[in-house]
């Protein structure tokens, strides 16, 4: 940046509302991950100095969940043999803990998939449908129920009773056997099943990340 004038889109009493400076992101995001990497290292959150220490309730609450999780001890200070191999997991504890179950059931590929799934946006459309859609007009719905029974009708055909996990494992085979079947050609697929397939592409990018990590021995 240099001299010059700044053009701000919005009034100045909004303006005059900010903080002078932004939050710090230790104080937005999770802090499970940070605990349990801090805990493995010998440092519990209790005994560690942090340059801007979170509260106290946020850091109760976070070592209370991965408690439920499993990852720590009674004490908070140690961690479970689970907690071990999370915390060699580039994931939040939840979501690490789906791929440790899935490779003692013997159902790894699935969960990888599932949990790459998870950790990016959803690969679905959210179209907004056209104020003046004659099929709006001739059932006289509101636009929240237009838009959400367009959203469904984009995600039936993949959906599951038994969950999200199942649907998106679904829309990700799926995806594979038609890049498999007709290359290029899934783009098209992709845009006739309401997908965005940037998203798929990177569900595939994380869980080729997962395979390299447990190939390197974080389940051994």
């Amino acid at each position: 940046t240099g001299p010059g004038i700044c053009f701000r889109l919005y009034k100045s009493e909004y303006y005059n509302l900010f903080n002078d400076y932004p939050v710090a992101e230790i104080h937005r995001c999770n802090l499970e991950s940070a605990i349990l990497q801090l805990t493995s290292l010998g440092s519990p959150p209790n005994s560690f100095d942090f340059i801007d220490r979170p509260s106290f309730p946020r850091l109760s609450a976070s070592v209370n969940r991965l408690k439920s999780i499993g990852c720590l001890l009674a004490d908070s200070t140690s961690l479970s043999a689970l907690g071990n191999v999370l915390s060699t997991f580039p994931l939040e504890p939840n979501i690490g803990k789906l791929v440790v179950i899935g490779a003692l059931v013997g159902l790894l590929d699935p969960s990888l998939t599932v949990t790459a799934s998870f950790s990016v946006q959803s690969p679905f459309v959210q179209k907004i449908p056209n104020k003046n859609n004659k099929q709006q007009q001739d059932n006289n719905i509101s636009m929240d129920d237009f838009l959400e029974d367009t959203i469904a009708s984009e995600e039936s055909e993949f959906s599951n009773y038994e969950g999200d996990a199942h649907t998106l494992l679904k829309v990700f085979d799926e995806w594979l056997r038609e890049k498999a079947e007709k290359g290029k050609n899934s783009f098209k697929w992709c845009k006739r099943k309401g997908l965005i397939e940037q998203r798929l592409y990177e569900i595939a990018k994380v869980r080729k990340q997962l395979v390299e990590m447990i190939g390197d021995g974080c389940l051994k």
